[in-house]
This record gives C-alpha cells, sequence and structure tokens, in this order.
C-alpha cells in the first residue's frame, strides 16, 4: 500500500528550500526552478502545493515569523515575571540579536522580505511589519508594568517604539558584521538603562 504525503512536513521541505535560496542569493533568485533544485522535487510538485510564486512567498514568510516566534517562546519561557522590568526587557530585545546560524539566516530572510514590500507590489507591509508590532506591544505591557502605570501611557508607546526600532538597527549591524552580537547585546542594556532612567 502506498504511503500517503505528509502535506505539512512537504510544505515545510519547500518552504525551508525557499528559505535558504533567499538567504544565500536573494528574494528573485527563489524561483520555482531554484527552488524545485535546491529541494531535490519537481518543478511541478512545487507548483502543485503553492500554485504561483506569490503564493510559495507568503508560506515562506509566515514559516519564517512563526519559526521566529517560537524561538522566542522558548527563550523567554524560563523568564521569571519577578524579575525587574529593565532585565525582562534587556532578556527581550538581546533574544531577538542574531547570534546563531539559524537566526541569522531568518534575519536575512525578513530583511529581504521588508525590502520587497517596500519596493514592489509582490509582499504586504503588513506581512512584513507584523513582528516588529507584536514586540512593541509586549515592550508597551513591560514598560507600563515596570513604571507602575495602570495603563499603558503615551512615554511607554512611544519607547517601546524607540526600543523596537533600535534593535531592528542593531540587527541590521549584526548582519553586516558592523557590529558584533556581544556588542549589540552590550548596546541593548545601555539603551535600556537609559531609556528605563527617564
Amino acid at each position: 500500500m502506498p504511503r500517503l504525503a505528509d502535506h505539512a512536513q512537504r510544505r515545510r521541505q519547500l518552504t525551508d528550500a525557499t528559505r535558504r535560496i533567499i538567504s544565500d542569493r536573494g528574494l528573485d533568485a527563489a524561483t520555482f526552478r531554484n527552488v524545485a533544485q535546491e529541494a531535490g522535487v519537481s518543478i511541478r510538485l512545487i507548483q502543485y502545493y503553492f500554485g504561483d510564486k506569490r503564493e510559495l512567498l507568503n508560506h515562506t514568510l509566515r514559516a519564517v515569523i512563526m519559526d521566529a516566534s517560537e524561538r522566542f517562546d522558548e527563550e523567554l519561557g524560563g523568564l521569571s515575571t519577578d524579575a525587574d522590568g529593565s532585565s525582562r526587557v534587556i532578556r527581550i530585545l538581546q533574544s531577538l540579536i542574531p547570534d546563531d546560524a539559524v537566526k541569522q539566516q531568518d534575519a536575512v530572510v525578513l530583511l529581504a522580505f521588508h525590502a520587497a514590500s517596500v519596493s514592489t507590489q509582490a509582499i504586504s507591509a503588513e506581512q512584513t511589519t507584523a513582528p516588529m508590532s507584536a514586540l512593541e506591544t509586549l515592550l508597551k505591557q513591560e514598560l507600563a508594568r515596570s513604571r507602575g502605570d495602570v495603563e499603558e501611557d503615551a512615554d511607554a508607546i512611544d519607547d517601546a517604539r524607540m526600543l523596537s526600532m533600535s534593535v531592528a538597527g542593531m540587527v541590521q549591524a549584526v548582519l553586516a558584521a558592523h557590529i558584533s552580537p556581544q556588542g549589540a547585546r552590550g548596546l541593548v542594556e545601555r539603551l535600556v538603562s537609559m531609556t528605563m532612567a527617564v
């Protein structure tokens, strides 16, 4: 009796191949032909699962975001709710620094999608900014809690946005080897201490 295909596993195989191509050669290189070659499958199989390139890219982006979110939850799972506000915010931001090969690959892929959302209609801005919005929401809650605010005030909102955008710049600097991951973690500590002191 033939084995039934595991569709989720097959989709994962194809989106993983797409991620590798985007990370190594850029978004434009993620053609069905290149993905088929990278994954060791036929072009027809990719068409069966995704239909067209836009759908393949959308699934790939969602896979990267979901994986990053799961990693984020795992890394912060042991963070005590009793920890002081600065420590919690520092740990949240430092977990985003691409300090290993998996995080680096995902950061490159997310940057490629973000650039595409700015320059073309293939990817929507909402798709690429969703992780940043979720981070801002989490930081707003942490800042408000650490300051004893019942509600998130304008300062917490602005500070959360400043912190999230600053760490996004640090991620790019690490990818470009402008600073080391350790250097970025140090900058996170300095930035948070200055923000919390205000």
